[in-house]
């Protein structure tokens, strides 16, 4: 992935299995009734904290600028937020491939 570690906009590094890493195998509960509902939102939860990425389900990690000002006064996309926006997409797959 190789972000520098000064632009990830307050999420932590990703380790590189987190892009790899088989969501299933740590959220083994189907959502196959309502009654399934709150086991997989342990499990899930669980998950989404051994990442320490909750931040991006609860809304305290919210998103840098998307762009940035130069000493130039020239706007340009802030790496940042391309960062931020990588996570938050993993995540939404993660829930989405998940229920």
């Amino acid at each position: 992935m190789g972000v520098p570690s000064d632009v990830f906009g307050g999420l932590p590094p990703l380790p590189l299995t987190i892009w790899t890493v088989n969501v299933t195998t740590y959220v083994t509960t189907v959502l196959a009734s309502v009654d399934d509902f709150f086991p997989w939102c342990t499990q899930f939860t669980g998950f989404v904290i051994m990442h320490q990425l909750l931040g991006m389900l609860d809304g305290s990690s919210s998103p840098p600028p998307s762009h940035v000002i130069t000493a130039h006064d020239i706007s340009q996309p802030n790496p940042s937020y391309a960062y931020w926006l990588e996570v938050d997409q993993l995540v939404c797959l993660a829930v989405c491939n998940n229920i």
